[in-house]
């Protein structure tokens, strides 16, 4: 018998998974009529040949003719190139043979409809339109990126899982290719006169545009490059510094949407004052001057936001920014925006929020929430190519120096010294930009727009619900978010195992990727925990280790994962479990 895999065998159509074109002849002493054979090259597409009995069955849809209702003729308004002679047909015929970037899926589907009888539109109805197809990993990223391979312990030489996508996501095959078609007419942003230059500053400033348009900002605001989005914050910090009031940040802020403003606010401080002179003592200082100017608002016994208590925390202080995370990253808890919004702008304060654990998971539009600033990073929604934006009011902002000012982002410096300023928002655009991470960022956006984020979320949500499910009943096993918080991350420990432990055998013996620490968000962890005393916590870290340091362990979940990866995680899981004695 040849090894070969049969994965759909319908009404004499059988379609074989393998790279020997010489089963026809067997399949067809065993009775099949319609033959598909194929296999998926190292690029990624797949290469078919479809082969029909030569015995006359009358009314059934295969080519190669090419009447309307064949099955030849539905493939060929989907691909052009599928070719044959009376016998087989190929998709579609290059140079290199025979190839397509149909999925088995979706020949499956086009078979299935063609026996039925349907004349339907086959583009819309199986190709390319991803709201109304299954979401399937394998459309979105490249061959390479879902099946690497690691050596493990357990398992041995098996495919890697990756369910640490809150951290890092993988880029998009869409995204792969737009970064190598920018690369090709790749120039000076800017600067130069040639086409190259004309041509990299124009496909640079549209992904601004996109962006725009992608999370709903309004008609005049900025889009600002930066790497990340502790950059934006750092950068939003900075701007805020110069009005009067105070900064206030939730506690389960990460900690780059909290230290930029103590440090931002405590530099204002030590320089409304007078400095003492001594480098080292004054940068001290401003961690001291600035903790008082940053106030924090706190979860309530339900884990949530009591929108009173933020109402009242304005009455009592005066302040001029409320940062708010729009999804934990470490609970996934996500707060009202809007309502939100609405009691910071009552009060006459900007509104700056942290999408980048949201945005690739769910719509948002700046003006219906009434977010003033919005920052994320690429490498949260597959375009990890270091960048990221922060989105702000071009109004305050052109009133405003520069975060970083060189060349570039200033018209003319006078004789005098003096720098004139543009009054747009390549003012806030210094030196020579990650024009790429620009590029790939806005590729990204249209790739989530056209698949849907109500389907990214319904597919994202389900591996992680069914993940949820199973590891609740799990002894020994802690899950630390409600169900009804669920989204894309379940922090968890295993009674009787470090949690850095947890994720190196995880690793090791299965293969799969988590990350464990406290995120940077050091409150919730204790209080997930129960930390009261940190006092020999302090010690330790103040001694140069981070043994004492409370941590979890936490397994995020993606449109690169599937159903395969939530059972090899929570088996592994399992078996971690029973090791440490827990029946």
């Amino acid at each position: 018998m040849n090894n070969y895999n049969v994965t759909y065998n319908n009404n004499g159509w059988i379609m074989v998974e393998t790279t020997d074109d010489m089963l026809f002849d067997e399949l067809y002493e065993q009775g099949h009529q319609r033959i598909v054979l194929y296999h998926q090259l190292p690029d990624g597409s797949w290469a078919y040949i479809i082969g029909k009995d030569n015995r006359e069955l009358t009314g059934f849809p295969v080519g190669p003719a090419t009447q309307k209702g064949t099955i030849l003729a539905r493939l060929q308004e989907i691909e052009p190139g599928w070719a044959g002679n009376e016998q087989y047909a190929g998709a579609p015929v290059e140079t290199d043979g025979s190839r397509s970037m149909m999925l088995p899926e979706e020949l499956v589907g086009i078979i299935n409809k063609a026996i039925a009888g349907d004349r339907g539109d086959f583009y819309e109805d199986h190709v390319f339109n991803l709201k109304k197809q299954p979401l399937l990993p394998s459309k979105l990223f490249h061959e390479r990126v879902q099946n690497y391979h690691v050596d493990t312990t357990a398992l041995g030489r098996t495919r890697y899982v990756n369910l640490d996508n809150a951290a890092t996501t993988p880029p998009f095959a869409s995204v792969e290719q737009a970064a190598y078609d920018y690369l090709g007419s790749y120039g000076s942003v800017h600067r130069g006169a040639g086409i190259k230059s004309q041509l990299s500053t124009e496909i640079y400033e549209q992904s601004r545009d996109i962006i725009k348009q992608f999370v709903g900002a309004p008609k005049d605001a900025y889009v600002m490059f930066c790497g990340n989005t502790t950059g934006a914050m750092n950068m939003a910090a900075y701007f805020m510094s110069f009005l009067p009031g105070k900064v206030a940040v939730s506690e389960i802020e990460h900690s780059s949407s909290w230290l930029p403003w103590v440090k931002a606010e405590g530099v204002k401080e030590l320089f409304d004052g007078a400095t003492s002179g001594d480098v080292a003592e004054d940068q001290e200082k401003i961690q001291k001057l600035g903790q008082p100017q940053v106030v924090q608002y706190r979860l309530n016994t339900a884990g949530e936001f009591d929108l009173n208590d933020i109402e009242t925390m304005f009455t009592h202080h005066h302040i001029k920014a409320l940062v708010l995370t729009a999804s934990s990253n470490l609970t996934g808890y996500s707060p009202d925006i809007k309502k939100i919004g609405e009691i910071v702008h009552k009060h006459g304060a900007y509104f700056i929020v942290d999408a980048c654990q949201f945005v690739q998971h769910h719509p948002i539009n700046m003006v219906e929430m009434g977010i003033d600033f919005l920052a994320a990073s690429g490498h949260k929604f597959y375009a990890p190519y270091g960048e990221g934006f922060l989105i702000g009011p071009k109004e305050l902002l052109d009133t405003l120096l520069p975060y970083q000012i060189g060349g570039g982002n200033l018209p003319y410096i006078t004789e005098d010294g003096t720098f004139l300023r543009y009054q747009t928002q390549l003012a806030h655009d210094p030196g020579t930009p990650n024009a790429l991470g620009a590029v790939t960022m806005a590729a990204a956006l249209k790739q989530l727009e056209k698949i849907g984020l109500d389907k990214v979320r319904e597919y994202e949500y389900g591996l992680t619900e069914q993940a949820y499910d199973a590891l609740t009943t799990t002894a020994g096993v802690r899950l630390l978010v409600e169900k009804r918080h669920l989204s894309t991350v379940i922090p968890f420990v295993i009674e009787g195992i470090d949690a850095e432990e947890v994720a190196r055998q995880l690793n090791d013996r299965f293969g799969i990727g988590v990350r464990a620490g406290s995120f940077c968000v050091y409150n919730v962890v204790r209080k997930l925990l129960g930390v009261h005393d940190e006092s020999e916590i302090i010690e330790s870290v103040k001694k140069g280790s981070s043994e004492l340091i409370p941590k979890v362990a936490r397994a995020s979940f993606g449109l690169v994962n599937s159903v395969e990866d939530v059972r090899r995680f929570v088996e592994a899981v399992q078996v971690i479990a029973r090791g440490v004695n827990h029946e």
